[in-house]
């Protein structure tokens, strides 16, 4: 998705409640910076057995991505990447 103030957010949930798995992620219809945020939440912050989470959501900055990356989703995990656009050129298509 394209936001209001230019940057793009792609949104990953893998479901899988025992496995990373590793996504790669096309973005076309912009230019996108190659630095970015990425934000994660999941199993991990929950403690063994809790239903109540230990800590919220991490967010890092990331680099080596742009319009094409490559991004590894932890075990029952969502993870969104935001990333600015270098410029605003078109329509934005993700694919991952």
């Amino acid at each position: 998705m394209r936001r209001s103030d230019g940057q793009v957010g792609v949104v990953l949930v893998n479901d899988d409640p025992s496995n990373a798995t590793t996504v790669s992620v096309s973005v076309s219809g912009a230019t996108l910076a190659s630095t970015g945020t990425q934000y994660t939440f999941g199993k991990a912050n929950f403690p063994s057995g809790s239903a109540t989470p230990s800590s919220g959501i991490a967010s890092t900055s990331i680099n080596g991505v742009g319009n094409n990356f490559t991004i590894t989703v932890p075990a029952y995990s969502t993870v969104a990447v935001l990333i600015p656009q270098s410029s605003n050129s078109g329509n934005l298509i993700a694919n991952g």
